[in-house]
This record gives structure tokens, C-alpha cells and sequence, in this order.
């Protein structure tokens, strides 16, 4: 998972809003982003642009009267977009600038390989506006979730009955 976000403006406090869920391996009617507001102030949006390339910063604007209350969620689906969130060459970018398009705000890249199951599956921020995970169920509008092993699981043994300074021998079958 390759991310970024960008200080908003340098020097300045503006509340910060990220991308926060990204569902693009579902049906076209399933497939949303989502933005979170990790701030304690109500942030509006309007004229902010949402793009999946730089060279066109301008692919979609947020409509007047956007707003995010504080600590909470503002969810586009792909119809609302107007552009595909399905990954392109094994990735999914997103890029949220400023209303002049010339500050990028938050910038994410999302490794989504061809060969993963076809199941709905969404790229979220666990918790809430922090670090990015998968997870096969997607929560557009509300808290993520996602889940993690709380076992003890071993996933590696190395294991070799010959040590360096030949303390022990190997048992002799003969």
C-alpha cells in the first residue's frame, strides 16, 4: 500500500479531510470513496477537486454546500463522480486538491493486484484517518472495520538440527 497525505498549507491551520475508504473492486453500483474529517471543525469542500490523475485536477469538483461535520464522513459513489474507480495497471489513485487546483491535499496510491479474489473488497484507513488496510467489508459512510488476527499465529519455523559449533549431532537411524 503506497500512500501519502500532504500538509495542507504550510503554516496555516486549515482542517485537515482525507481520503479515508476506497471501494473499487464491487459492482459498479457498490464502488464509492470516502472522505473523513479529522478535525474538530466542520470543513466544507465546495469547489475542492478530486482527480485520478494530476494532469486533470479538475476531473471532479465538490458542489456547493459540501460539508463534512467534524469527525464524520461525506460519501461519493461512482455515479456521483462521474469517473470508474476501478483500479488501472494494478492501482488506484486519488488525488484531493484545493479549490485553484494547485495544493494537493491528500494523495493516495493503492496497490490492487489483478490476481486477488473478485470479492467486494475495500481499501480503509483503520481507524478512522489512520493507517491503510484491506478489508472484505466495506463500510461507506461509517466506521471502519477491519479485521485482524487476535491469535497467536505462527507463520514462519526455521528450523535446523545442525548447529554452527556441532554441540549436537543429528540422531543415527543405524
Amino acid at each position: 500500500v503506497l500512500h501519502r497525505t500532504f500538509e495542507a498549507f504550510a503554516g496555516v491551520h486549515v482542517p485537515t479531510v482525507v481520503c479515508n475508504e476506497i471501494v473499487s473492486r464491487a459492482p459498479a453500483e457498490e464502488r464509492n470513496v470516502e472522505f473523513y474529517n479529522l478535525s474538530d471543525m466542520a470543513v466544507d469542500l465546495s469547489g475542492f477537486h478530486l482527480t485520478l490523475t494530476p494532469l486533470q485536477p479538475d476531473l471532479f469538483t465538490f458542489p456547493d454546500g459540501s460539508w463534512i461535520s467534524p469527525r464524520d464522513f461525506l460519501l461519493l459513489t461512482e455515479a456521483d463522480l462521474g469517473f470508474s474507480l476501478v483500479a488501472r495497471d494494478e492501482m488506484v489513485s486519488l488525488f484531493l486538491y484545493d479549490p485553484d487546483g494547485k495544493k494537493v491535499l491528500d494523495a493516495v496510491r493503492l496497490l490492487e493486484p489483478s490476481d486477488l479474489a473478485a470479492e467486494v473488497q475495500a481499501h480503509a484507513r483503520m481507524p478512522d484517518g489512520g493507517a491503510w488496510s484491506v478489508t472484505p467489508t466495506p463500510t461507506p459512510g461509517l466506521a471502519n472495520q477491519v479485521d485482524f488476527e487476535t491469535r497467536v499465529v505462527i507463520n514462519e519455523i526455521h528450523f535446523n538440527p545442525r548447529l554452527a559449533d556441532n554441540q549436537f549431532k543429528p540422531l543415527d537411524d543405524t
